[in-house]
């Protein structure tokens, strides 16, 4: 109870942080101004939650049944209609076998079907009567753990014996661990240093393209999203830090696309074809309804990234140089930075964008976003240099750039 007063108190003091970030100094724009608050509703919410309703939240155990109270009613179970437990929270061991921790939620599940199981939730170190009284229910969790771990041992296309099947997943476990310590590692070369840019480029690409190959050489042993009890190794990190990081460089490269609509048609037709693939090589995206759309927007992205750089990069072809007239600049400062006045930090919040006339294959004139650098050398009135390229998978694309003396 003191724990979820707490909480509850630390959560208001957010939500009031929110609200003062919403409406006092400095100004935001309506949209931030309101989404910023919406977030201080939700933690006010959350805070009458842990006040008012956690703290009658009891459940008490007795010899043989298990009863739980709360504000509008009171359920009770006898130990002879639950089927067992599952527990949750960190670390997730077998409570028979954990001495020095135990988890934070364990759920009663009774034996008849469609029956909500009971949350016994705790915030301090449960005695060895609490022990005692789990321990006489069946382990949910380590029977499901055993059921899989057979299957595992009996699946012929990890090897020829049991023993060799279990080493190979413990192998593949291992390869995981580096296959998402090198994902973060090239999330932040891609994200913060990406050079030389070629090879930032193609690395980015390529680890995506591993995970699919990790999954056809070795079926059975990888997954992409962790579910309960399956003790294969996870590669969803190969999944989601590169993707990332792609997409970020396709749109801060400072390259352009004369025609956006195709590369759309390009990018959902392979990333379908991409998706299908995953869920084919990983049956269990489907059971999790969360999971498969990130997937999908995360095969979005990193297709749409993949295509615009392959498209630029493997492009030798000498480009056709248009001067272009500026006919305006602007800077673009996001909301709730305009009242900060002559910093380094608001230098780089900022976007300057130049307004060009219209030009060989842009018939209309358009604003384009350019390093800060080039936009401070540029005056309305100047000419800059238009160099189009056909492109690699045949999208024309061009980038801006000082004219040749």
């Amino acid at each position: 109870m003191i724990c979820s007063a707490f909480v509850g108190v630390d959560l208001l003091a957010l939500a009031l942080l929110c609200f003062w970030i919403s409406f006092g100094p400095p100004a935001l724009s309506l949209p931030t101004a309101l989404a910023i608050a919406s977030i201080g509703v939700g933690l006010a919410l959350l805070s009458v939650f842990f006040a008012v309703y956690a703290p009658n939240y009891q459940v008490t155990l007795f010899a043989h049944a298990v009863e739980v109270r709360t504000l509008r009613w009171v359920r009770r179970l006898s130990k002879d209609e639950l089927a067992g437990y599952r527990s949750s929270g960190f670390p997730r061991k077998r409570l028979r076998n954990l001495d020095w921790a135990f988890p934070t939620l364990i759920f009663l599940v009774p034996k008849q079907e469609g029956v909500k199981p009971i949350k016994v939730h705790w915030a301090f170190r449960p005695d060895d009567s609490l022990r005692a009284w789990i321990n006489t229910l069946p382990d949910l969790d380590a029977r499901d753990l055993k059921n899989f771990e057979a299957g595992v041992a009996a699946n012929p296309d990890l090897g020829k014996a049991p023993a060799e099947r279990i080493s190979s997943l413990r192998r593949g476990q291992d390869t995981a661990r580096l296959v998402a310590i090198a994902s973060l590692a090239i999330f932040i070369w891609g994200w913060f240093y990406p050079h030389p840019d070629t090879v930032v480029i193609a690395v980015l690409i390529a680890m995506p393209l591993l995970t699919v190959a990790l999954l056809v050489r070795t079926p059975g042993v990888y997954q992409i999203g962790q579910t309960r009890h399956d003790t294969r190794a996870v590669l969803g990190w190969a999944l989601i830090y590169p993707p990332i990081a792609l997409s970020y460089r396709a749109g801060e490269d400072f390259f352009y696309l004369v025609d956006s609509d195709r590369i759309a048609v390009y990018s959902g037709l392979t990333a379908l074809v991409l998706i299908i693939t995953l869920v084919q090589l990983d049956r269990g995206l489907l059971r999790q309804p969360l999971r498969f759309t990130f997937a999908i927007l995360l095969c979005a992205g990193y297709v749409s990234g993949a295509l615009m750089e392959v498209n630029r990069l493997a492009d030798r072809s000498k480009p056709r140089v248009f001067p272009v007239a500026v006919r305006g600049k602007r800077v673009e400062i996001p909301d709730g930075w305009s009242s900060v006045h002559g910093s380094t930090l608001l230098e780089k919040k900022s976007t300057g964008y130049l307004t060009l006339a219209a030009w060989g294959p842009q018939s209309k004139v358009q604003d384009l976003s350019v390093p800060t650098e080039f936009y401070r050398s540029k005056q309305i009135g100047d000419t800059v240099c238009a160099q189009l390229r056909p492109g690699a998978i045949g999208i024309p694309w061009f980038v801006v750039t000082d004219c040749p003396r």
